[in-house]
């Protein structure tokens, strides 16, 4: 009959002594060192990721935006649009384009143009008129940044989104 060591026998029926280094079964054992060192590395990386893959805080993003839209509404308030299109248009300050629905018709590309150049590529823009808008509304869910002006021929809102 086989033993299993625990009467005290080996399976050759002689005698086991449990503290003899030879008989026992190998077993490997991990330096303390290196767990402290993995689980070290574990932690700096958990961090790192934290900092690196934590989005942004939303205020700061309709801030740039705002800031963006501001920018926009202050130079087509002041500069105009540049003079493109079919060759009415005159690159007049906005106050000026939306004196009419003519004179916005005339200056709408004018106006379009400038806000384009105005906005990063990553942006879209809507400038919103008493007569009409130019550029990409922005859909429902977008964060978007606004700027009103109001001038002597009426309010426009300009709004940057992403």
């Amino acid at each position: 009959m086989d033993s299993d060591g625990l009467d005290g026998t080996d399976r050759f029926g002689g005698a086991v002594d449990p503290f003899d280094c030879e008989t026992s079964p190998p077993r490997g054992q991990l330096s303390l060192s290196a767990v402290e060192a993995a689980i070290g590395v574990a932690f700096v990386l958990a961090i790192a990721t934290t900092f690196a893959v934590a989005p942004p805080d939303p205020g700061t993003e309709t801030a740039q935006l705002d800031a963006y839209a501001t920018d926009v509404a202050t130079v087509l308030g002041n500069e105009g649009g540049t003079a493109v299109g079919d060759g009415n248009a005159t690159g007049a300050p906005l106050p000026a384009a939306i004196a009419t629905p003519a004179t916005f018709a005339a200056e709408r590309e004018a106006i379009d143009a400038r806000a384009d150049a105005l906005v990063p590529d990553r942006l879209q823009y809507h400038v919103k008129t008493p007569h009409g808008g130019v550029g990409i509304a922005p859909p429902s869910g977008a964060t978007v940044g606004r700027s009103t002006l109001y001038t002597r021929n009426g309010r426009v809102v300009v709004a940057v989104w992403r």
